[in-house]
């Protein structure tokens, strides 16, 4: 089931951002590999302030998420963490790196059963605390990139039109692009998936038709 709904998010992420799931993973793995290397050989070490820090950081993202689920049942959102503005960038950077230091502590975990001659069903718990962190870490790294590929849309298509000398008909249509953008952005929220296909695909081609009517009219004028 999670592996699933796992394949059923990524697909979602692909359609809409070619690249961007490969992307993601190299990272997850990239991560993993790195904060595996640093712990072994000892530049972070899971000290018990290191360990009462990472578990307030994840329960304090807990609990937000749990908000914005629960209050999203009564149509109440919880602005700028979820958009693609410089405070939801920072806030999903944030949760990135939250959600790597765990694996610090799953390294910790594993190391420690071992040294101390855990039955053999602890390996279990060890592997799947392991998994479970790769994943949250790698859903956080597809919402972080989405974030950051939709965040410089706008200015994108700003200094494309610098360069190519359009004239104010050109900078109207990116400003009713960004509108349609931070729109799009009210339809898709955490936990509510069922206009995933009228945010991703339908608005994406309005705010194309939008900016290439807008161009067109300057050329014509």
């Amino acid at each position: 089931l999670e592996g699933l709904a796992l394949g059923g998010i990524s697909a979602s992420f692909e359609a809409r951002y070619p690249g961007l799931v490969s992307q993601a993973v190299f990272l997850t793995f990239g991560t993993l590999g790195a904060l595996l290397l640093a712990y072994r050989s000892g530049l972070i070490k899971a000290t018990e302030n290191f360990k009462l820090g990472v578990a307030a950081a994840t329960g304090g993202i807990f609990v937000i998420y749990l908000a914005t689920i629960v209050l999203r049942i009564f149509d109440i959102n919880i602005p700028y963490i979820h958009e693609s503005g410089l405070i939801g960038i920072g806030f999903s950077l944030f949760v990135v790196v939250i959600a790597s230091l765990n694996l610090v502590l799953d390294f910790d975990f594993i190391e420690n059963g071992v040294a101390a001659g855990a039955p053999k069903y602890m390996e279990w718990y060890g592997a799947f605390g392991l998994m479970v962190t790769l994943v949250w870490l790698y859903l956080e790294l597809l919402r972080l990139l989405a974030k950051l590929l939709h965040g410089v849309t706008i200015p994108t298509l700003a200094l494309f039109g610098w360069g190519a000398g359009f004239g104010w008909w050109y900078y109207a249509g990116v400003a009713a692009a960004a509108l349609i953008l931070a729109y799009e952005h009210q339809l898709v929220r955490p936990g509510d998936l069922s206009r995933l296909d009228a945010a991703f695909f339908r608005m994406n081609a309005v705010m194309s038709v939008t900016v290439f009517g807008f161009a067109l009219l300057d050329r014509l004028t």
